[in-house]
């Protein structure tokens, strides 16, 4: 992974972190929330996939994205508030995680483009 690249995401979760944080959000709550709309977002992607309307599979793959990295920022905030501290292992883990996930949404776009 390029530096930069893990530049933008360390910055991108640190912002979500911050914000999460400051809102004193009940992470139970935001978690759920961050769920129902990643489905929403997953099928609007799905549907302009098949529509290969690429304005609309580059705005709702970003917002996935996003998705994503809360998805990550909160799962980080909970490790923090169970356990005091999270490991260099831990983010490494949660960094695999996030890009797996970006990846594996981009190839299921190219297989519906491409089908």
């Amino acid at each position: 992974m390029e530096d930069t690249t893990k530049n933008n995401w360390a910055l991108e979760l640190q912002k979500q972190k911050t914000q999460l944080q400051n809102n004193g959000a009940d992470l139970v709550v935001e978690q759920e929330n961050n769920e129902d709309e990643m489905l929403e977002v997953k099928n609007n992607l799905i549907n302009s996939a098949e529509e290969k309307d690429f304005d609309k599979i580059a705005e709702n793959y970003n917002k996935l994205v996003e998705l994503f990295a809360k998805e990550t920022a909160l799962n980080l905030i909970n490790l923090e508030k169970r356990f005091g501290t999270v490991s260099e292992i831990v983010l490494k883990n949660q960094a695999k995680l996030f890009h797996q996930e970006c990846l594996d949404v981009a190839q299921a776009v190219d297989s519906i483009l491409n089908s």
